[in-house]
Parts: C-alpha cells; sequence; structure tokens
C-alpha cells in the first residue's frame, strides 16, 4: 500500500473515531433527557432524585465523549507532526547523502589513483 493510501486511511480512521464519539455523546445527552420525564406513580421527590441523577450521568457522558474527541484531534495533529518531521528528516538524510557523494567526486581520497 502507498504512503498517500496510508495517510488517507489513518486520516479516515480518525474521523470515524471522531465521529463515533460524537455520536456517543449525542447518545448519552439522549439518554439523559429520556430520563428526565416522570412516569405516571413517581412522586415530585423521585422525579426530581431521578432528573438529577439523570442529568448528572448525561453530563458525566457527554464530557467524557467530548474529551475522547479532543484527544483524538490532538492524536491525529501528533501523528500528522511527526510524519511531516520523517519526511524532513529523510529529506536531510539524502541532501546529506548526495552532498557527500558530490564531495567524494571533487575531492578524491589518498586511495584515488593520480
Amino acid at each position: 500500500m502507498s504512503e498517500t493510501q496510508d495517510d488517507s486511511d489513518r486520516t479516515g480512521s480518525w474521523q470515524r473515531l471522531s465521529e463515533a464519539l460524537s455520536a456517543v455523546a449525542a447518545a448519552w445527552r439522549e439518554a439523559g433527557a429520556s430520563q428526565i420525564h416522570p412516569a405516571p406513580e413517581d412522586t415530585s421527590a423521585i422525579h426530581q432524585l431521578r432528573r438529577s441523577q439523570a442529568q448528572e450521568l448525561a453530563r458525566t457522558g457527554y464530557e467524557a465523549a467530548e474529551a475522547l474527541t479532543g484527544l483524538a484531534t490532538v492524536l491525529a495533529g501528533q501523528e500528522g507532526a511527526a510524519q511531516v518531521w520523517e519526511t524532513a528528516h529523510q529529506s536531510q538524510r539524502e541532501s546529506w547523502r548526495r552532498w557527500r557523494v558530490a564531495m567524494d567526486a571533487e575531492v578524491p581520497d589518498e586511495n584515488t589513483p593520480p
């Protein structure tokens, strides 16, 4: 597989992870909202307790999913930076190799016959 294809696959993987985490956050919000509606047999105190627990659960889940989405974004950025560094490092090594070849061609060493 080519390097461009690998990069595309990785980018797609990070995008899918981000989308999945956003879906989890939405599901947490929806689950919390659905728990807020009282059942007919609930007293006011029970309803209030369920509502506060559901809100806390929804907030916690949403914050966790948002944190994971942020982490995925940071990791994708770091991976991209590492790839740029690796490409620059390879270019530098290739430039150094070419310079050495050019210098060896211009300046014969002591083993080069006259």
